[in-house]
């Protein structure tokens, strides 16, 4: 099973039995955008609703950059990892280490797991190992 959560904020959406893009299709104003962009955005891609290809990427992207949300991936190929993908680095860095401190505490995230940071408009990127980052941002603080 993939994990995936949206965060923005103090707003924690767990898709892990649903997916990042039905959250979108079930709130689409809480993700900025309607019902009808969404529909054209499937129109434009030639693509049916729904569909894993260029729509839902251009979806996701336009939560991400327009409206601030982070997304999160617990991925398990080729070895267990998470991807956050957000805006800003800078921007987004607390609400990040906030919530690897909360999957910590659960046990979802394992201190051994390798973290994978894409921003899309800043272009920052890293991939690391969580014990790594935690004590980077640690001694930071």
């Amino acid at each position: 099973m993939v994990r995936g959560y949206w965060l923005k904020d103090d707003i924690q959406i767990d898709v892990s039995r649903s997916g990042h893009l039905d959250a979108i299709l079930e709130n689409p104003r809480l993700f900025g955008t309607t019902a009808l962009e969404v529909e054209g955005a499937y129109l434009h891609h030639g693509e049916p609703m729904g569909y894993h290809g260029m729509a839902r990427l251009e979806i996701l992207r336009n939560a991400i950059l327009d409206h601030d949300f982070i997304l999160v991936e617990k991925h398990h190929f080729p070895a267990p990892y998470w991807l956050f993908e957000f805006a800003d680095f800078s921007s987004s860095e607390l609400a990040i280490r906030s919530f690897m401190w909360w999957a910590d505490s659960l046990g979802l995230l394992r201190v051994s797991e390798d973290i994978e940071l894409r921003g899309l408009a800043d272009g920052h990127r890293s991939k690391e190992v969580y014990r790594n980052f935690l004590r980077e941002r640690t001694l930071a603080v």
